[in-house]
């Protein structure tokens, strides 16, 4: 009869933020040596300007911006490594699955914050103040963003203000680094109450 001796859980444990630092160090520290050797200058300055302000704990609010298929994801990446190497908590989200998908323990923007379907300006995200969730994003230093220019304003008021209640901080988002991410040039054009003339025509 086959046995197999099963580790006990800790009912104790946030299993959320013990996976978050189930990292092997010296894998994610080789990767992060060999590709930094990668960045061209401008992402080496986003890199280092995104290692310092987690490293000083100042937090700050960020927008990594350029077109397709230039290292984007890539470079969040390699910040996630960095970050997570050194013993931080970094979290990847975007506002849709598929770029999810792309970044290393991607989720959607949606389901990490628990944001309404059904947006309004006073909106939070529906996050409980003791749940497993509200302790990770408590001890978060840095998360990225991606595609976030798709996305309604009101969602990123409603994650200012759970982020700042989670953390009791009046800072923006709670003073957690965030570093929104996407290419303005993909979001086309809104004309309220327009025709296709109108469109066409701007």
């Amino acid at each position: 009869m086959p046995t197999h001796e099963f580790v006990p859980i800790d009912l104790n444990t946030n299993r959320l933020i013990a996976d978050e630092h189930n990292y092997n160090i010296d894998s994610l520290k080789a990767m992060v040596e060999r590709a930094t050797m990668c960045l061209n200058a401008d992402q080496r300055a986003a890199f280092d300007a995104l290692c310092r302000v987690v490293t000083s704990g100042e937090g700050g609010v960020f927008f990594l911006e350029g077109f397709g298929s230039t290292g984007k994801t890539f470079l969040i990446n390699l910040v996630l490594a960095k970050v997570q190497s050194e013993g931080h908590i970094a979290l990847s989200t975007a506002s849709s699955g598929i770029a999810a998908t792309l970044l290393d323990g991607g989720t959607t923007a949606h389901s990490r914050f628990k944001i309404p379907i059904d947006i309004q300006s006073d909106s939070t995200g529906n996050i409980p103040a003791q749940s497993n969730l509200a302790n990770l994003l408590h001890e978060t230093d840095l998360m990225f963003w991606d595609e976030a220019p798709m996305q309604n304003r009101h969602i990123f008021e409603a994650v200012n203000c759970t982020i700042k209640d989670i953390h009791n901080d009046p800072r923006l988002f709670g003073g957690v680094v965030f570093c929104f991410c996407g290419d303005f040039r993909q979001i086309l054009p809104v004309v309220p109450r327009g025709t296709r003339g109108q469109i066409v025509s701007a």
